[in-house]
């Protein structure tokens, strides 16, 4: 599962123009949630192609060393951080829709799991400590679940807003 997600960020990542989305004027930014506490001063440095595609070149290495399973401990919560970030800053000039969600939440189980002990290059360096199955078999669960409520909640709210019309297209 991590070499999907991870990997599926990974190439969405390298055929996305950073420096296109340094090009819009921070002026029409509109940061939400966290973002807020940034300073206006971190958007102004940041919204410059040049900054832009840096921050692409961090967020690449990130997702490359996750999806290979290198320093997967640090390297998948560096990732889970770098792609909210990212999705915050496209939420922030207007783009809405929640496509990605799903994946991000995976992004979230698979940071604070034990993800990289096997088929991985973690687990060919170090020796690794054998985990109880349930180690394993609960981040698969939560995947399950949350892959099953974002799916109800989707419906629900198509069925709240359409009303019971929408089951007869």
């Amino acid at each position: 599962m991590r070499c999907i997600v991870h990997g599926a960020f990974l190439i969405s990542i390298l055929f996305t123009s950073f420096s296109a989305l340094g090009s819009l004027p921070v002026t029409i930014l509109s940061p939400t949630g966290v973002m807020k506490l940034l300073p206006w001063s971190f958007y102004d440095a940041l919204q410059t192609p040049a900054a832009m595609v840096i921050f692409k070149c961090v967020l690449v290495l990130s997702l490359l060393l996750s999806t290979t399973g290198f320093l997967t401990v640090v390297s998948t919560k560096t990732s889970l951080l770098l792609v909210v970030f990212y999705q915050g800053l496209l939420r922030s000039f207007g783009h809405f829709n929640h496509d990605e969600m799903l994946a991000v939440y995976y992004l979230a189980v698979l940071a604070f799991t034990p993800c990289g002990d096997e088929f991985s290059i973690d687990s060919r360096l170090k020796t690794r400590t054998e985990l109880p199955a349930f180690a394993y078999a609960y981040p698969i669960l939560l995947m399950q679940l949350l892959m099953a409520w974002t799916y109800f909640s989707s419906a629900l709210i198509k069925i709240r807003v359409a009303g019971l019309k929408y089951l007869s297209r």
